[in-house]
């Protein structure tokens, strides 16, 4: 259901025109973008606590494919903790890692 309501809040501002993320231009679009926060954060805890829950559980499948879900489910967790940490700082036009401009030129 988080992830239904994220997508549901990111496709209204689409529809609307305007930038769903990092939008705090009026009161409605610092909501929504905070709502789309809240409903992330509550589906990452949930998704890390199921990664809990798989190493505590035996799967009744194959070894490899039991490894695949705990993998899959952990980096999930590690792409929303780079979004957690993304929406903390300061927004630039520049993509720090590689020290490239991201509007154009090198």
């Amino acid at each position: 259901m988080t992830a239904l309501l994220e997508i549901t809040l990111i496709g209204g501002q689409a529809a609307r025109g305007i930038e769903s993320h990092f939008n705090n231009t009026t009161a409605l679009n610092t909501a929504i973008y905070l709502i789309m926060g809240i409903t992330i954060l509550a589906m990452t805890i949930l998704v890390a606590w199921l990664l809990i829950q798989s190493w505590k559980q035996a799967f009744d499948v194959a070894p490899a494919f039991a490894w695949g879900i705990r993998f899959g489910i952990a980096l999930f967790v590690l792409g929303a903790l780079e979004g957690g940490a993304m929406v903390t700082q300061e927004p630039t036009p520049s993509v720090p890692v590689r020290r490239c401009q991201s509007s154009g030129g090198s």
